[in-house]
């Protein structure tokens, strides 16, 4: 599924810590209204209603198999390189349809100091499940 080591952007969303690896990211772009948002671009929430609200500063665009949609993220707070064995790969019962896209769990350090877990999306699974829920 992984490279043994994977760079990823490292980002908050509804106060939980997230990872996509960098391949799949096209940019980065301030959230705008969804009318102002590119129109080739479709936009996932993972919560309802996550992408509209206004404390989520930006929108990370992802570029995967020519199609481009759009993530919102609270807070960017840069990048984490993942090697294997520092990863808790996620399975049945803890992935279940509504979020499948969650593969893994990473335990990483903010800049105060404090260990988090963040999750890795698994971008293909993404694909599917936002045409599902649109």
């Amino acid at each position: 599924m992984r490279e043994q080591k994977d760079r990823c952007i490292f980002f908050v969303l509804e106060n939980f810590f997230f990872l996509i690896p960098l391949p799949f990211v096209d940019k980065v772009i301030e959230n705008s209204l969804p009318e102002e948002r590119e129109p080739e671009t479709e936009f996932i929430d993972l919560w309802a209603e996550s992408g509209k609200n206004s404390k989520n500063k930006y929108c990370i665009l992802i570029n995967c198999k020519e199609e481009k949609f759009g993530v919102p993220a609270a807070e960017i707070l840069g990048f984490r390189d993942i090697a294997e064995g520092q990863v808790w790969e996620l399975t049945e019962p803890v992935r279940v349809k509504k979020n499948r896209y969650l593969c893994a769990a990473h335990e990483t350090q903010l800049e105060d100091g404090r260990k988090v877990l963040a999750y890795l999306l698994d971008v293909d699974e993404l694909r599917p499940w936002r045409k599902e829920e649109a």
